[in-house]
């Protein structure tokens, strides 16, 4: 989350001494921002004061004032020191106190002047007291810090030549690479970073930018240009950099990377044309409304400029303007063709529902197409079966081959005046279509065998309907033998 804004500080909150400076720089009346009261101390404490004190004081280290109170010497730039001493000897006994941090809570200027810190920078020159070498210590470690030198008398290589107006430390590409077509217009900037390794564009106001791509130079001085992109594809270094007068880094052997920033522009291959359209054209002559076959069914004319469209009883089929290949037409109709099944065929993805609908094609003739394929494919819709609407995510509408085996179309359900259906794109003709829903299809169920009766165990006894047979049966050889006995009795009495 952003860091929030700090709320002003009203005057009454800050220490006078604080608030007398910033009235000396001009800040406001408050409430101060914390930015206003950082600004104000950086005035007051790198730019000459003796414009504003008038005659008579002057400053601490340098020149008294005109005797009748006029104005001093003008400001020098912000920063426009060479050296700590320099600079120390531009501020009055209360500045050189705040500068390096002494009793900042209570800074009077006229009870601070017996300060030892209130005195001019300490010549090295001249024989220092132990207590003068500490005060010079403390000051060089303080100016050095706030205007970026590396020594206190400026000398070292590396010390930026801030009186000629080298501010600048380094600058650094605002990307570093970009991909582009050719002739495609690219901004290409610098960032710009100061002395104290804060960014600031504003360093860059009348400073020359020197722009190149190799060994030729690109129009442009300032810190940002336009870069219009080769035609050729490849790889391209853009440079821009600037004069070493204009340039300061902190370590003096790395000056040409830090005064300099590479671009790395990339143009990228043109891709193949794309070959153009050709506009829908119709066969020339007349294109009949209606083709029947042989067996006197029916078809729509489908045509490249128009398309077409067949719709039965729930469903339809919709050809676009530019699918029939230019110079043709044909002839196209559905049909019902019954209950869509594929039960037992376990190894298939899709399980069918509702019926099965054949799409039938036949050329300008009449005579029936065997295969055609269409430029762009056709939707063809289907009444959702009602056994399948339990997961409607699942559906598909399916073109079922001719050796049995499934192919799954592109679907979508929609909702029309006509009911829900399945929708998906046909580009072979003719076909079998139907709705299917993920998922494999149940196997056949296999038939309950009935039981057979078991013989009797030998030596058991027979269930008691064989022993009613059998006793019936020996009862009646029984009466025949009986009988047979009598007549053969009857006729030996009588031949008597």
């Amino acid at each position: 989350a952003p860091m929030p804004t700090p709320a002003p500080i009203p005057i009454g909150q800050l220490p006078e001494a604080l608030t007398e400076l910033l009235d000396r720089a001009e800040v406001g009346d408050g409430p101060y921002s914390a930015k206003q009261i950082v600004d104000g101390l950086a005035e007051v404490l790198f730019y000459s004061l003796t414009s504003d004190e008038g005659g008579g004081e002057g400053t601490a280290g340098g020149e008294e004032g005109d005797e009748e109170g006029g104005e001093g010497d003008d400001a020098p730039a912000l920063l426009g020191f060479s050296s700590v001493q320099a600079w120390w000897n531009t501020l009055d006994c209360q500045l050189m106190r705040l500068a390096v941090g002494e009793d900042n809570d209570d800074l009077d200027s006229v009870t601070g002047e017996t300060s030892v810190y209130c005195t001019a920078y300490p010549d090295e020159s001249d024989e220092l007291s132990e207590e003068l070498k500490e005060v010079k210590e403390r000051i060089d470690a303080v100016g050095m810090a706030l205007l970026g030198l590396s020594d206190a008398d400026g000398t070292d290589d590396a010390t930026p030549d801030v009186a000629s107006g080298g501010l600048i430390s380094r600058i650094e590409p605002a990307i570093r690479g970009v991909t582009v077509s050719g002739g495609d217009k690219v901004a290409l900037s610098v960032g710009i970073y100061g002395l104290q390794n804060v960014r600031d564009q504003s360093l860059g106001d009348g400073v020359t930018f020197d722009w190149s791509e190799g060994d030729n130079s690109i129009d442009g001085t300032g810190s940002e240009i336009m870069y219009t992109a080769p035609s050729s594809p490849g790889t391209y270094m853009i440079k821009a950099s600037i004069d070493a007068s204009d340039c300061s880094p902190s370590d003096a052997s790395m000056r040409d990377s830090a005064c300099s920033a590479e671009f790395e522009v990339r143009v990228r291959r043109p891709s193949a044309p794309q070959p153009t359209e050709e506009a829908p054209v119709n066969p020339p002559g007349e294109i009949p409304g209606i083709l029947a076959d042989s067996d006197g069914n029916q078809y729509e004319v489908f045509t490249p400029v128009e398309g077409g469209m067949f719709s039965g009883e729930g469903y339809s089929l919709n050809v676009a303007a530019g699918a029939v290949p230019n110079g043709e037409f044909i002839g196209i109709r559905m049909s019902d063709e019954g209950a869509a099944s594929n039960v037992g065929m376990t190894h298939q993805r899709y399980t069918l529902g509702g019926n099965m609908y054949g799409v039938h094609a036949v050329d300008s003739s009449g005579a029936s197409i065997s295969s055609y394929v269409l430029d762009d494919p056709a939707t063809v819709c289907l009444p959702l079966p009602d056994e399948l609407r339990t997961d409607i995510s699942d559906l598909a509408v399916v073109a079922i081959n001719g050796d049995g085996s499934l192919t799954i179309l592109s679907a979508q359900v929609r909702i029309s005046a006509a009911g829900t259906m399945v929708c998906g794109g046909l580009s072979g003709l003719p076909a079998s279509v139907a709705v299917g829903s993920a998922g494999a299809p149940a196997a056949i169920p296999t038939p309950t065998p009935e039981p057979e009766p078991e013989p009797p165990v030998t030596g058991g006894t027979a269930p008691a309907s064989s022993a009613v047979v059998l006793w019936s049966l020996l009862l009646g050889i029984a009466v025949l033998t009986l009988g047979s006995v009598l007549v053969i009795g009857r006729r030996k009495g009588v031949r008597k």
